[in-house]
């Protein structure tokens, strides 16, 4: 399990800016955060946010 500064690292972001992601896509139901676990809610809706920013 990798903590947010170490997916950070190995995005090249910060830590906060990884944090600020992911409490966005929290918002946005695609994620769920707990324990420090991420749980993908919604692969589809992921999925496609991927493809668009490419």
């Amino acid at each position: 399990m990798a903590s947010q500064e170490e997916l950070a690292l190995f995005v090249g972001a910060t830590r906060e800016s990884v944090n600020q992601q992911l409490q966005g896509l929290k918002q946005d139901g695609l994620v769920e955060l707990s324990g420090g676990r991420i749980h993908l809610l919604e692969h589809r809706r992921l999925a496609r946010l991927i493809s668009s920013a490419d």
